[in-house]
């Protein structure tokens, strides 16, 4: 799997602000209103240092990881890039100093290749925060066991947790949500991964940010349109659409993402397209 060159572009162009999330979520978790130090969330949300939405979730006492939602993009010797999810349910004790690790591997056919799969998902749970790194590697071998190539990935992270207004979920392509919500009836920041089959075979893997949306009896959306021309004359074209709805605890919608890039003459030369996506996420 590999994502079109001039997708590329798109991340100097948006200069969509990953970090401002972050620093927003975390000065929500150092208000006084916390009563307790050290006392701990449920649903976490916040992203790595990649621009991926990540979202971790403790049992009610605490006490255990209970579930690990995240994206990444690893990249391959061979060159090009392996970019893969996890929605990952576990049952990892934290100990005594708030620390965890989650491992996970596993082995799959694709292709007819055998793909190898490791995880390390670490971190360390302190009160309404969480902070740690994660670690990938993706080896892909031929039918007769040999190495075709390997494919890694590393970043820090950090997600926090503020009931009623950090929620932490998924999408039906099992990619994280991670929603923050603002003063003045607003959604501050909509965190999401997504994936889109290609018509020339690509899969793209994103994640992404839509910005400042309002809320109007309990609903938020937003439907843009981003173009851009390459310095080749190709034209890119980027259209996000997204409804969502908050009720209590849950917030839940539907999004969808298509990029396409066309010459100067006007003729599409790819396009990419997720369909319409289920989300659903939770505050606690």
């Amino acid at each position: 799997m590999r994502r079109l060159n001039t997708l590329a572009s798109w991340r100097n162009i948006l200069a969509r602000p990953f970090s401002l999330w972050l620093i927003a979520a975390l000065a929500l978790v150092a208000t006084p209103a916390l009563a307790a130090p050290h006392a701990r969330g449920v649903v976490y949300a916040g992203n790595d240092m990649a621009g991926a939405p990540v979202v971790v979730k403790l049992s009610g006492d605490g006490k255990q990881v209970v579930q690990v939602i995240t994206q990444w993009d690893t990249s391959c010797q061979n060159g090009g890039d392996f970019p893969w999810s996890e929605e990952l349910p576990t049952n990892t004790k934290i100990g005594s100093n708030g620390a965890f690790t989650v491992f996970r591997q596993i082995a799959v056919t694709l292709n007819n290749q055998l793909v190898q799969f490791t995880m390390r998902f670490s971190g360390k749970v302190t009160g309404k925060s969480i902070a740690g790194s994660t670690a990938e590697t993706i080896e892909i071998f031929d039918d007769a066991g040999g190495l075709l190539d390997t494919c890694t990935a590393q970043a820090t992270f950090k997600a926090v947790s503020t009931k009623g207004t950090v929620f932490g979920g998924a999408t039906s392509q099992r990619l994280p949500v991670a929603v923050e919500l603002g003063t003045g009836n607003r959604v501050h920041h909509f965190h999401f991964g997504w994936q889109a089959d290609c018509t020339d075979g690509v899969v793209l893997q994103e994640g992404d940010l839509l910005v400042n949306l309002s809320i109007h009896a309990g609903r938020f959306g937003r439907q843009e349109v981003l173009r851009h021309t390459e310095s080749n004359g190709d034209q890119t074209t980027l259209t996000y659409i997204l409804r969502g709805a908050i009720k209590g605890a849950q917030a839940s919608g539907t999004l969808s993402v298509a990029f396409s890039v066309a010459d100067s003459s006007g003729n599409e030369l790819a396009r990419c397209d997720t369909q319409q996506v289920l989300w659903k996420a939770a505050t606690g």
